[in-house]
């Protein structure tokens, strides 16, 4: 979503306000979900484990009826932290609110809170060899994100099996990867593509990505898609170090 179309913006709600209500709004969610959750002025534990830290962004000259948040998603297995930057689109500061929680939720939560469990599809696990070694990997698929012109819908597992043979050199030997992918195809033939790999740009993803998105219909608007991708070490490999 940070990828989106820049509008400028003649007046933005207070940050403390639209802090708080998605602060509560996201506890409300999570707590509806069945989820533990311990929350207090500037961030959110879950069961104990993951802590969510929302910062709210100033674009109030950037961004017409849009919510700019920096949510940084942290544990001892996220060394430096998964830092995700999310817009929520609305003529209210509620309506705002109520988007930039539906995509947390859904393209970014749901994947990193799953990947520490202990379940995994068994048609996505790969074998990748890091420093001579063989190790198991379990990948958790987020929600594939699509918005504009779409005339097919891509598989949720597509990019993920564009980018599955060329990662496996890429991963590190611990617990948690992440993969964020997100592109933007405007009808003006701009293209610009985000492939972070642990926090980093990864460069070889990038160029799969954009030669997949140019190989896309030209949109008279715009096509874009997101999602996060976690490939977690497998339980009984750790057991073994």
């Amino acid at each position: 979503m940070g990828l989106l179309s820049r509008f400028k913006h003649p007046k933005m709600a207070d940050h403390q306000e639209a802090k708080t209500l998605f602060l509560q709004a996201l506890k409300d969610r999570l707590v509806a979900m069945q989820y533990h959750v311990v929350m207090d002025k500037h961030h959110i534990i879950i069961e104990s484990q993951l802590t969510i830290v929302v910062e709210m962004i100033d674009d109030s000259q950037t961004y017409l009826n849009a919510l700019h948040l920096c949510m940084r998603l942290k544990n001892h297995y996220l060394p430096g932290d998964i830092e995700e930057h999310i817009i929520g689109w609305g003529n209210t500061i509620q309506k705002q609110v109520n988007t930039a929680l539906d995509y947390f939720i859904s393209v970014v939560f749901l994947p990193i809170q799953g990947a520490f469990s202990e379940s995994h599809q068994s048609d996505l696990d790969f074998i990748a060899m890091i420093d001579e070694r063989k190790i198991l990997f379990h990948p958790k698929l987020g929600k594939l994100f699509l918005s504009g012109e779409w005339p097919v819908s891509p598989a949720t597992d597509h990019f993920f099996n564009l980018i599955n043979t060329s990662i496996r050199t890429q991963l590190i030997d611990r617990k948690f990867n992440w993969l964020k992918i997100c592109f933007t195809h405007a009808g003006q033939g701009i293209v610009q593509v985000q492939c972070d790999l642990n926090n980093q740009a990864w460069p070889a993803g990038q160029q799969i990505l954009q030669h997949y998105v140019q190989q896309l219909p030209k949109p008279q608007v715009v096509t874009a898609a997101s999602q996060m991708i976690i490939f977690r070490l497998c339980d009984a490999y750790e057991q073994l170090i």
